[in-house]
């Protein structure tokens, strides 16, 4: 997804995705500013995103255990109606 200083493009068939979608960043990441996530949270339906206070920008492996946490509370409504 490319974008610019005011925010990310839109992502190709953002719109039309179904898939409950996870934006997971960290507080202090240098990368994704504030306002993209927000934006991306806003443009992709069914987006959740998630903000790990203190982390930085590589939240999957500095903080591993907050990211499958995030990914399970995404996930219960899906593995509890089974």
């Amino acid at each position: 997804m490319a974008g610019d200083a005011a925010g990310p493009a839109r992502p190709f068939g953002a719109a039309s995705r179904a898939a409950p979608t996870l934006v997971v960043t960290g507080s202090r990441g240098p990368v994704v500013p504030p306002a993209w996530r927000s934006q991306v949270g806003r443009l992709v339906p069914h987006a959740r995103t998630v903000t790990v206070p203190g982390a930085a920008h590589n939240v999957a492996t500095t903080v591993p255990a907050q990211v499958a946490d995030a990914i399970r509370a995404l996930l219960a409504p899906t593995l509890t109606n089974r």
